[in-house]
């Protein structure tokens, strides 16, 4: 069995449906024994090269697109695989020269036959491999397997927008992060598509029970996940004692939290405006 996968949604710009997730998760569940999943939704041009679709997506449609099928993703992936370490990847994950994701893939799955037509484009072995040589690191000897969809489900012509899709210029999320489950994942990723300059991950010092992995631990999967995702994006850490941290202090655009922990960012921002600094937007996601 393999070790470290990808698997490749060739779907248009449109949302990947939860029945092809599903499909495709349970076939890369049982065809990696553990280890990293990339997850990307490519559409590749006629030269095999990196997706064309951000050249066409605006901001909006791009956040809400990504927004709704990573989140598909990793809650599937929670029950389907939970032995994997799922990470998604869109449009500025790739292109950034040397700055490839960082771990070498083994086996590469491909959600369509091999030749299936994607618009202009085919979708061959030759294709798949010159594409994912050219944006990974790879094995040696990496596979290339088709996936079948039998499934008639029809494909959502429209993404409904996502709240706030837009760019903001210094983001912040924070949390525990112990063991990075998919929670973590959905809301690092929230952050960090609408991150424009510094992506901030205040992670807790504290841990919360004898179970809990150390600091560092935490701290450096946290920043393996969020380099991975954004590596053209600067990231930084604040560790913090306590829900308030120090953001009093910082020039934040975005705060990003869970539905439990959305009142500490009210309290921040009203610390905020008590030292004569303008409040940040309050991004609130449901996990």
């Amino acid at each position: 069995m393999a070790s470290n996968g990808l698997l490749l949604f060739t779907s248009t710009r449109y949302a990947v449906t939860k029945n092809c997730i599903k499909l495709n998760l349970q076939h890369a569940a049982k065809k990696l024994s553990a280890g990293v999943l990339y997850v990307y939704q490519w559409l590749p041009s006629p030269s095999g090269g990196p997706a064309s679709r951000a050249k066409t997506e605006d901001v909006l449609t791009q956040i809400s697109r990504f927004s709704l099928v990573s989140s598909r993703v990793y809650g599937e992936a929670q029950t389907l695989c939970p032995h994997l370490d799922i990470r998604c990847l869109y449009e500025k994950s790739l292109n950034n020269g040397n700055n490839r994701p960082s771990v070498p893939v083994d086996l590469v799955m491909v959600e369509r036959n091999t030749g299936h037509t994607v618009g202009t484009n085919v979708v061959t072995p030759f294709v798949v491999r010159k594409f994912v040589s050219q944006n990974f690191r790879v094995s040696n000897s990496f596979e290339v397997e088709f996936v079948n969809d039998p499934s008639k489900e029809k494909v959502p012509s429209e993404i409904p927008p996502a709240p706030l899709a837009q760019l903001f210029g210094v983001v912040g999320v924070g949390g525990t992060f112990d063991k990075m489950h998919n929670a973590n994942k959905i809301l690092i990723t929230e952050a960090a598509i609408r991150c424009e300059h510094e992506l901030v991950l205040g992670v807790d010092k504290i841990n919360k029970s004898k179970s809990s992995e150390p600091f560092e631990t935490r701290k450096e999967k946290a920043l393996a996940f969020g380099t991975d995702l954004v590596p053209q994006i600067k990231i930084t850490f604040e560790p913090f004692s306590n829900p308030n941290g120090t953001t009093k202090t910082e020039h934040f655009d975005l705060l990003v939290a869970s539905a439990e922990t959305v009142a500490d960012l009210e309290l921040i921002n009203k610390r905020k405006k008590e030292n004569g600094l303008s409040p940040a937007e309050i991004l609130k996601i449901n996990v």
